[in-house]
């Protein structure tokens, strides 16, 4: 398990933690992107937008376990 740093790449069998403060996202290119832009659902980092690039990148091939949230980020479904 490490803290996510932008730009690099994504390994299989990793976690990835996002830092404190910082929303995580997934670009095209399979790499980590770190981006301080405004709450969602008053959350930085958002669940919700993790999960929105995830499966703009992974599409079908994606699973996700969310193991804790808070107030309605991680509800919204991306189906």
């Amino acid at each position: 398990m490490v803290e996510a740093e932008d730009k690099i790449e994504i390994k299989p069998a990793n976690i990835y933690i996002a830092p404190p403060n910082y929303h995580l996202l997934i670009e095209d290119k399979k790499t980590i992107a770190l981006s301080n832009d405004e709450k969602v659902n008053y959350s930085r980092p958002s669940i919700d937008l993790l999960f929105e690039s995830a499966v703009r990148v992974y599409q079908s091939n994606l699973a996700g376990v969310i193991l804790t949230g808070a107030n309605d980020d991680g509800a919204r479904e991306f189906l």
